[in-house]
C-alpha cells in the first residue's frame, strides 16, 4: 500500500520526496485501522528491502522518503 501511494504522490502530486504524514494524510490507513508506528514500521522495512530510499531535509524532523527502481519494478510486476 505504501508503494502504491508514493507513487501516487510521487507522479500525480508531484512530490519528489514524501513522509510518514503525507502517507497518514490520506487517511487510508487509519481507515484500515494502522497507527503512525504500523506505518513506519512498513516504511523501515521497505527501506531495508531497498524498495524506498530514505533522507533527512534539513530542518525537518521526519525521515523523507522516495521510490526506487526496484520499488517501481515491484509495483510494475504486481508484487
Amino acid at each position: 500500500m505504501i508503494l502504491v501511494i508514493g507513487l501516487y504522490l510521487e507522479r500525480f502530486k508531484q512530490m519528489n520526496l514524501f513522509n510518514r504524514t503525507d502517507l497518514m494524510n490520506t487517511q487510508i490507513f487509519e481507515r484500515l485501522g494502522k497507527t503512525e508506528t504500523d506505518v513506519q514500521q512498513s516504511l523501515n522495512r521497505l527501506v531495508e528491502q531497498q524498495m524506498l530510499s530514505e533522507s533527512a531535509p534539513m530542518g525537518s524532523k521526519e525521515m523523507s522518503y522516495s521510490i526506487t527502481f526496484t520499488g517501481e519494478q515491484v509495483l510494475k510486476d504486481g508484487f
